[in-house]
């Protein structure tokens, strides 16, 4: 349906460019192409023609959809990383508390998460990038 509407709306003088499509293959594969379509006057003027240009971009649309589940996936982990990680402050703040009561306002040394947090941070960051 929304190619039909396309090729309605170029023979009435609109053009398109970058226009991403997805079609199936004979075999049922999806196919993703990123199309150009344009209006042309046939050799005899007494007809206009459409012209559509297809880029097969399948394995580029493939590889963006993994790398959005990858993002997903990095962004859960560091849900649940810093979610451990202020349990764990809980934690140690709670039995430093009870060991020893003077020290009971001294922050836990909670350094290696944060590494692990900072870290998971900066992986996702390049995910997005990419």
């Amino acid at each position: 349906r929304p190619f039909r509407e396309t090729i309605v709306r170029v023979f009435k003088g609109e053009s398109f460019n970058g226009k991403e499509w997805k079609y199936y293959s004979a075999d049922g594969e999806p196919v993703h192409v990123l199309a150009r379509v344009y209006a042309s006057q046939s050799i005899d003027w007494k007809s206009k023609e459409c012209v559509v240009v297809n880029t097969d971009i399948t394995d580029l649309a493939l590889r963006m959809k993994e790398l959005e589940r990858e993002a997903v996936e990095a962004k859960e982990k560091l849900k649940s990383m810093n979610d451990e990680y202020v349990l764990l402050r809980k934690n140690i703040a709670t039995y430093i508390r009870k060991k020893d009561p003077d020290k009971a306002d001294e922050e836990p040394d909670i350094r290696e998460r944060k590494e692990d947090v900072k870290d998971l941070k900066k992986d996702i960051e390049d995910l997005t990038k990419e």
